[in-house]
């Protein structure tokens, strides 16, 4: 499932899957022919070592390694964004616009794969929000505890009262991955475990790709005119997508309703989150019955939207 894959900083330079017409061809891969010859278990082990770059060469160069990597592309990703994360200094960001994080890793995904990643990451966000709110005097800088340190700011301490720092800081600590959302969600009771804990693994803004940029309107109109897509096409002739069953390969009842049954590749800035809030793309077909959410879930994109279908002005 794609929501395994929530990561704000997701960077990437070019679809690592390209469309089936964009195989390499066998007079591209000729200097990788020892390569391919070895065993599947090895050729994957180095698809898992190699940074988002060297990937992205490797599979548009060969088509068994582009085999591979497709068998199990969500692994390979995640280890690849690992690897090249591992390689940022702090200080800086990753070389790397919008459009090309669109190419590179979202548009690996069904569009509906890709609000499964954003409904956990509105999740995350706002539990870090929340946390955030709760620990805000335990580790403000102005604390008595802190008396004695200052200045500059003490260890431990953070600038919460800074606008641009409290609104960021939520969102960047998404980027420390499902481990730490799951332990001060689920296992951490006490309260000074608790702030211990966020003072090991807060994490200082270096940019906001995932929903600022990467997602925006802007970014996903731009990815379009520079890489149309299959899925831009079948959004395009608004393909019929009705709801058939709550499977993982197929579309979910809510996200077949706000788009009329009809295919669309549009997400991210079109979806507001008060939807997704709701996980509105993990109910069953059961569960928006029981719950009246097909109600909610239309009016509220009718409150975005109006009458209009945002479709037809995305190209």
């Amino acid at each position: 499932m794609a929501a395994v894959m929530v990561q704000p900083l997701m960077q990437v330079l070019y679809a690592v899957t390209p469309p089936t017409s964009q195989l390499p061809t066998s007079s591209r891969t000729t200097s990788y022919s020892g390569l391919e010859d070895l065993p599947p278990e090895i050729r994957r082990n180095i698809l898992s070592f190699l940074d988002i770059r060297s990937l992205n060469s490797l599979v548009h160069s060969s088509s068994v390694f582009h085999e591979q990597y497709f068998e199990d592309h969500r692994y390979l990703l995640c280890s690849s964004l690992e690897t090249t994360l591992g390689t940022v200094s702090p200080d800086k960001e990753l070389d790397l616009c919008p459009v090309e994080i669109l190419r590179l890793f979202f548009c690996l995904f069904e569009p509906w794969e890709v609000e499964e990643i954003l409904c956990i990451n509105t999740f995350a966000q706002d539990k870090y929000d929340k946390i955030f709110r709760e620990i805000y005097w335990d580790l403000n800088k102005s604390s008595p505890k802190f008396d004695g340190q200052r200045p500059p700011t003490p260890d431990g301490a953070s600038d919460f009262d800074h606008g641009w720092a409290r609104k960021e800081l939520p969102t960047e600590t998404v980027s420390r991955g499902l481990e730490l959302l799951h332990r001060v969600s689920y296992k951490i009771k006490d309260h000074s475990q608790l702030v211990q804990t966020m003072q090991e693994n807060i994490t200082w803004p270096l940019g906001n790709f995932l929903i600022d940029l990467a997602l925006g309107e802007t970014a996903q109109w731009a990815r379009r005119q520079k890489a149309y897509s299959n899925r831009d096409e079948k959004q395009n002739r608004r393909d019929p997508l009705p709801f058939t069953q709550d499977a993982e390969s197929h579309p979910p009842l809510a996200s077949t309703l706000i788009w009329g049954g009809t295919y669309s590749n549009l997400y991210g800035w079109y979806v507001h989150d008060d939807i997704r809030r709701l996980g509105y793309v993990f109910l069953d077909a059961m569960k928006i019955e029981s719950l009246g959410a097909k109600d909610i879930i239309l009016q509220k994109c009718q409150g975005d939207w109006g009458d209009s279908d945002p479709r037809d002005n995305s190209f």
